[in-house]
């Protein structure tokens, strides 16, 4: 049976999260107008966004700020499953096409082609300070002064989702490889790397606070588990611990099983192309046709030298 003890059930709302939510959704319907996109598109857009709505509406914002189970849901949402969705739809070109014309004219002229801005931005968002920034900032809201400020201040409360969420945005872009189409393609082998890679610090915190015996972070609310030794720090940890990674392990099996599809369905090279006296060579020996052909010595040498060795 599991009770909850110190709860205050007055229902806030997170409005700057909520506010962010209903203009990511005002610019992809906008956009819908203009541009083609399929069904699938939509309805991972559509899951991706309703979770990042939900985040910021009662009951899950007022118990985040009173449980750290909760919490710690909210933060494995944005870093995992919500930029998963919503990047797996491809949105850019939508969000695009439903951006005011003013604010597509001003991106233009703040990072025109080529421009030492652009080439800035292109260096600062690659595959390794994006997966830096990732780690860093997930990390940083597990201070211990700095998450009971969360706890305290709604308005802190909602910069450490949204962080984590941008955060994830740019390190999920080069994952799923979504435009915009400013990096250039990363290698199969480097995605499932890559991808794998984000579980780790996940699964890290998780597990210092799961073999935690005090309490790091004091949270109003407590969950109790009848007949168990449990409390709400060791249940969160264990939360994150078996779900942390759930998204990106699969995801790099899913890159994996789509890079192995592809090289089975390379077409095979004919056998006169590999089974040459070339190619079938030892390593560090050549070919007996590369070998240069030795000229028979005249008699009259062979006469000479008889057939002693050549150093005696």
């Amino acid at each position: 049976m599991i009770e909850l003890t110190g709860i205050n059930w007055e229902w806030t709302w997170g409005g700057a999260g909520a506010a962010a939510a209903l203009l990511l959704a005002a610019l992809y319907l906008h956009g819908r107008r203009t541009i083609t996109a399929g069904n699938r598109q939509d309805l991972l857009f559509a899951g991706g966004w309703l979770l990042l709505l939900v985040i910021f509406l009662p009951p899950l914002f007022p118990l985040g700020e009173q449980l750290f189970t909760v919490h710690m849901m909210q933060r494995l949402l944005t870093v995992a499953l919500i930029p998963f969705l919503l990047l797996r739809s491809d949105p850019w070109p939508v969000l695009q096409a439903g951006a005011p014309a003013v604010v597509r004219r001003a991106w233009r002229h703040l990072f025109p082609p080529r421009s030492p801005l652009r080439r800035l931005a292109g260096r600062l968002t690659g595959p390794q300070p994006v997966l830096l920034l990732f780690i860093c900032n997930y990390f940083l809201w597990y201070d211990h002064q700095l998450h009971q400020w969360s706890i305290n201040h709604a308005w802190l409360h909602q910069l450490e989702l949204l962080l984590c969420l941008a955060t994830a945005l740019l390190y999920w872009w080069h994952i799923l490889q979504v435009a915009p189409y400013r990096q250039k393609t990363f290698p199969p082998v480097m995605r499932v790397i890559y991808a794998a890679v984000g579980a780790i610090p996940i699964k890290a915190a998780a597990l210092v606070l799961l073999f935690t015996d005090t309490i790091v972070y004091e949270y109003p609310g407590a969950i109790i588990f009848s007949g168990l030794q449990l409390n709400d720090q060791s249940s969160g940890a264990i939360l994150v611990w078996s779900l942390g990674g759930v998204v990106y392990t699969w995801t790099a099996i899913l890159l994996m099983r789509d890079w192995l599809a592809q090289e089975a369905a390379k077409p095979a090279l004919p056998e006169s192309e590999w089974a040459t006296k070339e190619a079938m060579a030892m390593p560090g020996f050549p070919a007996e046709s590369a070998r240069p052909r030795q000229t028979p010595k005249p008699a009259a040498e062979q006469s000479r030298t008889g057939s002693r060795p050549p150093w005696r």
